[in-house]
Order: structure tokens, then C-alpha cells, then sequence
């Protein structure tokens, strides 16, 4: 459910005051699902804020012996930003882990917002399950990778590095791969057949996002998720870390791998973080929301200055001025003052009640 956005602004001339409320039917919202690719778009004529949701993919989940393990949900991300009409707003899209055929599964990627090539947002996507039991969920610390458990587990990512990739417990087994981070990709294990690690997302500069994991084992059959960073493949049993702005560690031997961690720049106007649930993932992609409220302002104007004895009219005038980005209907305006009585409302668009 998306959420629904109100602007609120009091104005204050004199002794009198104004209030008004933008109905949610001023709100213009573009909705972006997975693609495999960045998605462009230019802030619209008239936008000065805009308000932004962003979910990380899950991890995918496995089947040990017949049995569901669940990977880890994706974190999930509100913030309004201050835009200027014609700046640029790229979108990427996490996709949730593949499931493997040997109890494994591959993280899901990160889903990512930036403004002019700047991060605004990135919220981790979950590990994978596996054998040993649920993925961990996108963004449980922050803007750190989440670390994965079990002997040999790798570290989760910091300051947007790609999580450490898992090694079952030096065994010589295949390893599985760290989730990519915002600059670099996860890690891949030395050791033979073992899964790649997340691509990071941003290259030279540029936000692109990143390839998911490769499952060597198996052929590709338990890839982790494209995203920002992406998703690490699985391997052998044991599973790939969730991407995000630092990826999570790769899983050990009998242990699961960590989320990506989430990241939200200082100039965010407001914010609500929600940490995906350890093994609550439901097969899904990530997804980003951009809204922009109509830039609506109210103004009243006493048409004389006063002082007022009893008795005597007021008039004065309202005036509601919408910038754009996009028509508003529904406005509310309320006027409040005391030991006054209004005798009649003129407006030739407008209705009021005495």
C-alpha cells in the first residue's frame, strides 16, 4: 500500500490566521518495478519535494529436503527530498535471489534512488535461505552489511563495501558470495566451483547497478538478484548475502547469510526506516515510488489596515496559488480568528460556510 502524503502550511497576518491541508488527490506518483536496468526520469515543472519509497528485493528461498526456508525481506524506505525542476532521478530496481536445487539460495539486490548521479536512498534486499534456515533481513544495521553465521560466515560490507563472502568452514567446499555494495562488489570465494559476489551499483561514478552472483555449482540455478549492490549467488547448500549500500557476508557452514544494509542522505526533509523481517521474504522484487505534491500556498490580504472598533466590517481577501507539478482539487482552507462574525463569503470558484 503506498503511502499517502499531506502538506500542511499556517500563515499568519495580523491578529488573524489561515490554515490549509492538500488532499491526497494532489499528489502525482510514478511507480517503477524490476528491470535489470537504471530507469531516467526528469523532475517535472513546478516540483519543489519529492517524496520517495524504495523496497529491497527479498532473498530467495530454499528447499531443504522438501521443506521451504525462507529468505530474508527487504527493507523499506520513505523519505522527501527538496528537488528543482529538470534535475535528473535514477531509479534501480532490486530483484529478489534464485532458488537452487541443493538447498541454496542467492541474495536479493538492493533497489536504489539517486538525484544527479547522488545517492538519495538505497534499502538493503535479504539474504537468501538455506539449509540451516531463514536469510536475515535487508537493513538490520544501518548502513552496514548484516554479518552472516556459521563457521566461516563472511562479514557484512561498511561505507558502501561489498559484504565478505562465506567459506564452509575451510572444508575445500564451494564458497558463497557477499552481497554488493554501493561501490564495490561483494566478495567471491578462492576456493573451487565457489559463487561469485553482487555487483557493486555505482560504476565510475555513474549509478548502473550490478549484476547478481553467479551460482558455479550449480550452473547458475542459485544466482543472487540484480540490484544496488546485488544479490550473492549460493553454493552447496549455504547461501548468498543480501545487496544493498554494504552488502551482507555470504553464509558459513551451518549458519545464513546477512542483509544489505540501507542508507538515507542527510538532506532528507523527513524519514520512516523499516528493517526487512529476518525470513520474512515472499519471493519479491524490490520496487520505488517517486511522488510530488502540488506546491500549493495560501495568502490573505487585509484590504484595510485597521484598528477595527465593534461593529465594523473586516474585508479582506484569500488567495490559493498552485505552482504545480500537476492540477489539485479538494482543497481545504480554514480561516480561524475569535470575537469576530462573518456575515458573507464571495468567491466565484470557491465555497464557504459562514
Amino acid at each position: 500500500m503506498l503511502p499517502m502524503f499531506l502538506k500542511k502550511e499556517i500563515v499568519f497576518i495580523g491578529a488573524l490566521s489561515l490554515m490549509y491541508s492538500q488532499n491526497s488527490s494532489a499528489v502525482q506518483c510514478q511507480n517503477y518495478d524490476f528491470t535489470g536496468a537504471p530507469v531516467d526520469f526528469v523532475v517535472p515543472a513546478g516540483a519543489t519535494e519529492a517524496e520517495i519509497t524504495v523496497v529491497g528485493a527479498d532473498g530467495g528461498n530454499s528447499r531443504p529436503n522438501g521443506a521451504v526456508q525462507a529468505g530474508g525481506e527487504g527493507a523499506t524506505i520513505v523519505a522527501s527530498f527538496t528537488v528543482t525542476p529538470g534535475q535528473n532521478i535514477t531509479s534501480i530496481v532490486g530483484q529478489v535471489g534464485n532458488t537452487g536445487n541443493n538447498a541454496e539460495a542467492g541474495g536479493g539486490g538492493g533497489s536504489g534512488v539517486f538525484l544527479d548521479n547522488n545517492v538519495l536512498i538505497v534499502a538493503g534486499g535479504g539474504g537468501g535461505g538455506d539449509n540451516t534456515g531463514i536469510g536475515l533481513g535487508g537493513g538490520q544495521n544501518g548502513t552496514s552489511g548484516g554479518n552472516a553465521s556459521g563457521g566461516g560466515a563472511g562479514a557484512g560490507g561498511v561505507a558502501g563495501a561489498g559484504g565478505i563472502e562465506g567459506n564452509d568452514g575451510g572444508s575445500g567446499r564451494p564458497g558463497n558470495g557477499g552481497g554488493g555494495g554501493l561501490n564495490s562488489d561483494g566478495g567471491t570465494s578462492a576456493q573451487p566451483n565457489s559463487s561469485t559476489g553482487g555487483g557493486a551499483c555505482v560504476v565510475a561514478g555513474i549509478p548502473t547497478g550490478g549484476a547478481g552472483g553467479i551460482d558455479n555449482e550449480q550452473g547458475g540455478i542459485a544466482n543472487g538478484g540484480f540490484g544496488c549492490g546485488a544479490g550473492g549467488g549460493g553454493a552447496d547448500r549455504e547461501s548468498g548475502g543480501g545487496g544493498g549500500y554494504s552488502g551482507g557476508g555470504g553464509a558459513g557452514s551451518n549458519g545464513f547469510p546477512g542483509g544489505g544494509g540501507s542508507f538515507v542522505d542527510a538532506s532528507a526533509l523527513a524519514q520512516t526506516n523499516t528493517p526487512g523481517t529476518d525470513g520474512g521474504g515472499g519471493q519479491s522484487d524490490g520496487m520505488v515510488t517517486v511522488c510530488f505534491p502540488a506546491d500549493i500556498s495560501v495568502e490573505k490580504v487585509l484590504i484595510s489596515p485597521g484598528p477595527y472598533i465593534a461593529g465594523q466590517s473586516i474585508d479582506f481577501t484569500i488567495t490559493v496559488n498552485n505552482a504545480g507539478p500537476n492540477q489539485a482539487t479538494n482543497i481545504d482552507v480554514l480561516d480561524t480568528f475569535s470575537n469576530l462574525t462573518i456575515d458573507s463569503v464571495m468567491s466565484p470558484s470557491c465555497s464557504g460556510f459562514p
